[in-house]
């Protein structure tokens, strides 16, 4: 097809990190037995109610979608679930190439006389109105420049033409679709069965889908002899775009701590309208000073080539997670880190490093490496003793090896804590010795 109330867009807030997500909504399908999002978390919310409502209503009444085509959840709203025919996702591509402007599909232009007369002309009578705000458009375009660019769509590359699009496959494998965009035209290709009979699994849009829909678009644009044109032309400032840096993890606007998050999270340097930029600095770092051998706040004790400031991850009171720090508290830790599921600031005094001790700094670096050079040359020579000892009863072959894996695990820890082995590699020895091995 040719291109021809405005919804805005933004990159949101990075509310919670997509792993985090994933783990809980994996316990969750585990726990209750159902597919269910972990967006219901928010779906509470009257806020996240409304965005659902009003991308129904932009969906049906802009973009001439019928309620039945349309699944308003947030299975719909962001994992693009509702059904759309090939027509319609033409038509939604289309008006997001047209700088945001829905055009009514037409089966044919117009009918003319005998007389070369136009009797009707169908350009006259076709809806056009604005459905996105051009900047929001160009956003969206960008992204589907990616995606065809290094993503999945990269077999809808046509030599001479910029193409942005999107891949996608049906649960269970029942269908594969790719939609797409050129400088000219948008279209739309869905393969699958009449009565949804599963296709091959390793069919997806990508593979399947996306080379259809390049063969017959590279054809068309040839025979037409179509000069490679920008989808939207123009640069983000003409759509009053600015680039913003915001936090990776809370999607406010970063601070130093941000920069230097002590679980290796980056911040995101991004195009935002103007008028929708964050104006809060993220309220879930906090800069302290960490060992960066335990991850823990730093003490007298921790040598000063292992101590830094670093961002740590606090979770306020208000945010999605918070209520899901008791339930989930492993996953929170898993990928924010120790700090992530205190409910106070007051509790962060607690959580100090365990591996550096008075112990500890009175040893020279070559001290450490010789309790670790020893533990392990200990385990060994246990193993050799053991093996090559048929008589020993089985309670006491048991308590050898129970010992001999206890040092094994503290020697496999990263960051060692050397007190607790020492301890360790004390008791297997004490253990060899009652048994008469050594």
């Amino acid at each position: 097809m040719k291109y021809g109330r405005t919804f805005n867009f933004s990159a949101g807030p990075a509310m919670m990190p997509e792993p985090v997500l994933e783990e809980i909504r994996d316990e969750m399908m585990n726990y209750r037995g159902s597919g269910m999002c972990v967006m219901e978390m928010s779906h509470r919310s009257k806020v996240f109610q409304q965005i659902i409502d009003e991308a129904e209503a932009d969906l049906r009444d802009l973009m001439g979608i019928p309620d039945k085509n349309i699944n308003a959840d947030p299975f719909g709203l962001a994992l693009g679930s509702s059904g759309l025919t090939p027509v319609q996702m033409a038509v939604a591509f289309g008006t997001i190439a047209n700088k945001g402007v829905y055009q009514q599909p037409l089966s044919f232009s117009r009918i003319v006389d005998n007389n070369g007369n136009v009797v009707v002309d169908m350009h006259q009578q076709q809806d056009r109105h604005q459905v996105f705000k051009p900047s929001t458009a160009y956003l969206v375009v960008d992204m589907l420049k990616e995606a065809v660019q290094s993503g999945t769509g990269t077999k809808a590359k046509i030599s001479s033409q910029v193409v942005a699009g999107k891949t996608g496959t049906n649960s269970d494998s029942k269908g594969v679709f790719f939609a797409g965009m050129t400088g000219w035209y948008s279209g739309s290709v869905w393969i699958g069965h009449d009565n949804y009979k599963a296709l091959s699994s390793k069919a997806t849009g990508g593979n399947a889908a996306a080379p259809l829909w390049q063969s017959f678009m590279e054809k068309i644009h040839k025979a037409k002899n179509l000069d490679s044109r920008e989808i939207i032309d123009g640069t983000p400032s003409d759509y009053n775009l600015v680039r913003v840096t915001t936090c990776g993890v809370s999607g406010q606007l970063a601070t130093d701590a941000c920069y230097n998050d002590v679980n290796g999270y980056k911040t995101i340097t991004d195009y935002w309208s103007a008028d929708s930029v964050p104006t809060a600095y993220c309220s879930m770092h906090k800069s302290v000073s960490v060992c960066t051998e335990s991850g823990l706040l730093a003490t007298d004790y921790c040598p000063s080539y292992s101590v830094e400031t670093r961002g740590i991850v606090l979770i306020p009171r208000g945010h999605p997670l918070y209520d899901y720090i008791d339930a989930y508290g492993d996953t929170i830790r898993k990928y924010l880190g120790e700090f992530a599921t205190l409910k106070s600031t007051n509790d962060i005094a607690n959580h100090i490093c365990q591996i550096h001790d008075a112990y500890t700094a009175a040893q020279q670096p070559s001290d450490l490496q010789n309790i670790v050079s020893d533990a392990s040359n200990l385990v060994y020579t246990a193993y050799q003793l053991v093996g090559s000892a048929p008589d020993l009863s089985n309670d006491t072959r048991r308590q050898i090896n129970t010992a001999i894996s206890a040092v094994q695990t503290l020697l496999s820890l990263s960051p060692i804590d050397y007190t607790s082995l020492e301890g360790a590699v004390s008791n297997l020895r004490s253990q060899l010795q009652a048994a008469g091995l050594m």
